[in-house]
């Protein structure tokens, strides 16, 4: 009998092929003043993997972000990237040039990390 992945895969067994891993954080603490962010943070992002980043004002969520970004130093814990990544950002302020479109702006991103 011969089976194909998607079939395996609807009976609970997984390809040991597993996507790329884009990023990985690991043990990430940001304390300021008494406020603690967050503290031993850990998780990983992989290849086609979709993540939403949801709090509070004051939660930690652009502090995180910009850790990332390597923009803000953490207090602990390390941020490692996957070689060929590459991460695009739009600021909430951002500063244009008149003459240059939109779309350019945006995906002219900030290289790799």
């Amino acid at each position: 009998m011969v089976c194909n992945l998607k079939e395996l895969s609807e009976y609970g067994f997984k390809s040991s092929k597993e996507p790329p891993l884009l990023l990985s954080l690991s043990k990430l603490t940001r304390i300021i003043g008494e406020k603690v962010l967050f503290k031993d943070l850990d998780f990983s992002i992989s290849e086609g993997e979709k993540i939403a980043i949801v709090g509070v004002n004051g939660a930690g969520k652009s502090t995180l972000l910009k850790s990332i970004l390597k923009k803000e130093e953490l207090d602990s814990g390390s941020i490692v990237p996957n070689k060929n990544l590459k991460i695009s950002v739009l600021e909430q302020n951002p500063t244009f040039d008149p003459k240059e479109k939109i779309l350019d702006h945006i995906y002219k991103g900030g290289g790799k990390l």
